[in-house]
């Protein structure tokens, strides 16, 4: 597979009509530029890109931005990248209450440190809600302080 870069990301960003976040006024530049999309079905994607302009090496990473992230497969991905196609994702319709409840239970931050740092996989970091992922962030912080400590 082809690996994306950050300015691939950005790129993709531009193409499928995605409004920065990190430009607000008042806001201080951060170390990633940040970028929401607002869905017809009233859902919110967020994602963001590393300044850099390397490559996204790992290839997890990817598959978790794609998915999670974009909601886009690598075709349609790389169609708007390369050929300026934005994606057209159909409109989900909620039947149960967990499909009702939002696309991103969790804040982008919390779920990148679950996945890399924790190793939760991708569909237990999607059975959690915000309070249960700090929960799991908090406990596994806890418990590797206390093995620094010994």
């Amino acid at each position: 597979m082809r690996h994306p870069t950050w300015d691939d990301i950005r790129r993709f960003c531009e193409v499928d009509d995605w409004t920065p976040t990190h430009l607000k006024r008042g806001r201080k530049r951060r170390d990633h530029d940040r970028f929401q999309k607002t869905l017809a079905d009233g859902r919110i994607l967020r994602t963001r890109a590393s300044h850099g302009r390397a490559e996204i090496g790992d290839p997890a990473l990817v598959t978790r931005i794609l998915r999670h992230q974009l909601e886009v497969t690598v075709e349609e991905f790389w169609d708007a990248v390369d050929n300026g196609n934005p994606p057209v994702r159909p409109s989900k319709t909620a039947t149960t209450p967990e499909e009702a409840a939002p696309a991103h239970r969790l804040e982008d931050w919390l779920a990148v440190q679950l996945a890399i740092t924790v190793g939760l996989s991708d569909t237990e970091i999607g059975a959690l809600t915000q309070e249960s992922g700090m929960e799991a962030w908090t406990e596994w912080l806890e418990r590797h302080r206390q093995g620094e400590e010994g």
